[in-house]
């Protein structure tokens, strides 16, 4: 029971819980976090910020920092995503 009730307090507090709670007040949160990180390239760009990102612009800037903050962790995104998109049994 005190797992439960531990996994479901840490699942509330989660910024993707909020967000469905209220997803204007999220989206607002989200939108000012990305703007900080666009205007300083030194903050962190996470990927929930570049999904929450306003426009296309603004997510266009985040990648950026992305890939100049951590290449190696935006190369393994682009491959997970190309894997992604592959058919089932292709191997390369």
């Amino acid at each position: 029971m005190k797992r439960r009730a531990a996994i479901a307090a840490a699942i509330a507090q989660s910024p993707a819980a909020a967000r469905t709670r209220n997803p204007a007040l999220g989206t607002e949160i989200a939108a000012v976090l990305a703007n900080e990180a666009m205007h300083d390239p030194g903050r962190r760009v996470t990927l929930d910020m570049i999904e929450a990102a306003p426009a296309y612009a603004d997510r266009a800037a985040l990648i950026r920092n992305f890939v100049r903050q951590d290449p190696d962790r935006a190369a393994l995104v682009v491959r997970d995503l190309i894997r992604a998109d592959m058919p089932a049994g292709a191997d390369h």
